[in-house]
């Protein structure tokens, strides 16, 4: 947000900022950013334009002057490099152009002239900088130090796993050093390779999105890459950028061989024999194969088909044979498996298995909406899935201890929908609850596909430092006072009953205001509730006809449309995983309506540019696992509401800008059969009128 000093008083002015990095370290006062200046209504004053960076790698300048907002005419200027004794003069439609700048710190001032007069109140203009116009800059054409990189074989955590895929994680670990006391690092690189990295093929190596935030000279950074083929040789680099923009040399290039522990799945059967139980009792799956842990809980088996996804717990076993009870009332289908634990991933079974409905059939949940709430707000539940009975007997919440608590005002809709009150005391336990639907007292389910989280709001006026967070925060008349990240909890046990799972980064900058949007009508007011961080959403058929069966819906914000103040703009970065067939999915915002309108705007982020509808910012083949690629996509939004990413729409549609005034206002995809439709309506109109007049004609 630009700083704003209204009604300034005659005088001479000076405004120092200094800034804050995302862990709170704030710049010293000595390197402050500087511009001074000189208010007189009687003489003018030259305002500075296209100014360098603060920190810049390049050696010329072209600096415009223009007079201040409703001040004085300016017919000329005179100006002085780094407060030298030497002054040069220039006429105001032509820029001062400076090159050759050596390495250092730099400044120019200006003085203007208007109606005879010159702002330093002297007779040529060079008499003092006291009352010019002055910014001050350095440029810098040194990068930092090579980074001291180290690799080695990570526990696998699961991030990024857009799709479970059989798998392994590597830990990067390294920290930067500079000869420039000065220096500081706005980004890094990270690339891997199946060979040697050189920089004479770096080009041919394949780039991971880091959105780390650069720490001080000597701090370690870590970064963890999932998806790794197991039992495989790679390389990586990385390389740092500055703030003037100097990319460092390659040094060190780290190797590791992921190991080859990932679980493997030889044979699956259930204990009573076949493929085939139903849901009316809890069932006992037997697995074996290899690379399994054995404690109770330490392994995950994981259900998928073409329409959901969801995981058990794991039974204590052995290296070679683990157990997992099928909970009763668990959703009917037909599945494959995967295991997964901290080594890794495994490749899909071969074998399906088919779980069908009791004789008497159960209810079972499979999607619920919203996915995450504030326990101190009353939030209205809406529950889908199979076999909900019209005399319904109750809906609970169900921790993992298995305590239960009923929710009031629940009603039902239909067969497959219904509906239910979350209204909890203030000292209810956050956490990851399971819907539980009683039909009769015989008659419910164990188990949810998809969970409900409930957690207190963050309050993000008494943070003193940045927020990462998972959770759900809490604005104060739409301000954002410290760095935010909100992002998806990407614990592989946050299922949400869909088969695919999109990892998600929303970068909220100190300063954003963010403002409600009720409706078209009203003038939009600063936004003072709950926020919530980004979470998938059971993809809509209208959003899996139009961008196809992969695409994923997910959502952010509150109930009504939240935009940011004056037009700015906040980063998010989205981690999904699509058939290697999908050259370049799209991300979309999804309105009220129905309407699918590419989202975003065009603009930049940490010099990286950024286009509406996504910019792919990492793309790897073959990851997690054969036939599979992992998109990272940046985008710049400027408003809060509910979006999708898919394949590209048809070619023929034409989009308007997502910016904030085309969430509010009607269609904003055009068919392009629209002349064609013209043209007939016009047609029509003078077929009526050729009509109406042979009619008059005839009496």
């Amino acid at each position: 947000m630009p700083i704003q000093l209204p009604e300034l008083q005659d005088g001479h002015h000076a405004l120092e900022v200094v800034g804050a990095d995302p862990t709170n370290n704030w710049q010293a006062e000595e390197s402050a950013t500087v511009i001074v200046w000189n208010v007189d209504a009687r003489i003018p004053t030259a305002v500075l334009q296209n100014l360098p960076e603060r920190v810049t790698q390049e050696i010329s300048i072209a600096v415009g002057v223009k007079p201040s907002a409703g001040g004085i005419p300016i017919e000329s200027y005179a100006y002085t490099l780094d407060y030298s004794n030497t002054w040069w003069y220039g006429k105001i439609e032509k820029p001062i152009e400076i090159g050759k700048l050596i390495q250092g710190e730099h400044s120019i001032c200006v003085n203007a002239l208007g109606n005879g007069m010159w702002q330093d109140d002297s007779d040529d203009g060079t008499s003092s900088t006291e009352s010019a116009t002055c910014y001050r800059w350095r440029v810098d054409l040194t990068p930092a130090n090579p980074v001291v990189l180290a690799a080695e074989n990570a526990h696998q955590n699961f991030f990024g796993q857009g799709r479970p895929g059989a798998s392994k994680a590597v830990k990067l670990s390294w920290s930067w050093t500079s000869d420039d006391d000065e220096e500081a690092i706005r980004r890094y690189r990270v690339l891997y390779s199946g060979s040697e990295i050189t920089e004479n093929n770096l080009n041919d190596a394949v780039e991971i999105f880091c959105d780390i935030d650069p720490g001080p000279e000597g701090s370690e950074e870590t970064f963890v890459i999932g998806g790794m083929v197991h039992g495989e040789q790679y390389f990586f680099a990385v390389k740092s950028i500055d703030m003037a923009g100097n990319v460092s040399d390659l040094n060190i290039v780290a190797t590791v061989t992921t190991d080859s522990s990932v679980p493997e799945i030889d044979d699956i059967i259930f204990k009573q024999g076949g493929l085939t139980t139903d849901n009316a009792a809890s069932a006992e799956l037997m697995i074996s194969g290899r690379n399994y842990l054995n404690a109770a809980g330490s392994n995950l088996v994981r259900f998928e088909n073409d329409e959901t996804g969801f995981e058990f717990s794991s039974e204590s076993g052995s290296n070679e044979q683990i157990t997992a009870y099928i909970p009763l009332g668990t959703p009917t289908g037909t599945y494959q498996i995967r295991v997964l634990n901290k080594n890794g991933i495994s490749s899909l079974g071969s074998e399906m298995i088919t779980l069908t409905d009791a004789e008497t059939p159960l209810p079972a949940v499979r999607f619920v909406s919203p996915q995450i709430a504030s326990i101190d707000m009353q939030t209205l539940l809406t529950i889908t899935g199979d076999h909900f009975s019209e005399t319904l007997a109750g809906v609970n919440l169900v921790a993992p201890d298995g305590m239960q608590t009923p929710l009031s005002e629940f009603t039902w809709i239909d067969a497959d929908t219904i509906t239910a009150v979350i209204e909890l005391p203030d000292d209810f336990p956050e956490g990851r609850y399971n819907i539980q639907v009683v039909n009769t007292e015989d008659e419910y389910n164990q188990f949810s596909a998809a969970k409900i989280e409930l957690y207190y709001p963050i309050n993000l006026t008494a943070s003193s430092g940045a927020i990462n967070t998972t959770k759900i925060v809490r604005l104060e008349d739409g301000l954002v006072p410290v760095r935010t990240t909100l992002a998806t909890d990407d614990n592989v046990l946050t299922s949400m009953g869909n088969k695919s799972k999109v990892s998600m980064k929303i970068f909220l900058e100190p300063g954003l205001i963010f403002e409600e949007v009720t409706n078209d009508r009203d003038l939009p007011t600063p936004y003072t509730g709950a926020i919530l961080p980004p979470r998938q959403v059971s993809p809509e058929n209208i959003v899996l006809d139009a961008l196809g069966m992969d695409a994923v819906q997910f959502r952010f914000g509150s109930d009504s449309l939240l935009r940011i103040k004056s037009g700015a703009t906040m980063f998010v970065t989205l981690e999904a995983v699509f058939p290697s067939s999908v050259a370049h999915p799209l991300v979309y915002y999804f309105e009220p309506d129905g309407i699918l309108t590419l989202a975003g705007v065009n603009g930049k982020w940490r010099e990286i540019g950024i286009a509406q509808g996504g910019t792919i910012l990492s793309k790897r083949l073959n990851a997690p696992e054969e036939g599979l690629t992992t998109f990272t996509v940046g985008l710049l939004l400027d408003h809060m509401s509910e979006y999708a990413i898919g394949l590209k729409l048809d070619e023929g549609i034409q989009y308007s800008d997502d910016r904030y005034g085309a969430c509010t206002i009607g269609s904003t995809i055009t068919d392009n059969t629209a002349p064609l439709q013209y043209f007939i309506l016009l047609l029509s109109i003078l077929v009526a009128v050729l009509f109406l007049i042979m009619r008059r004609a005839s009496r």
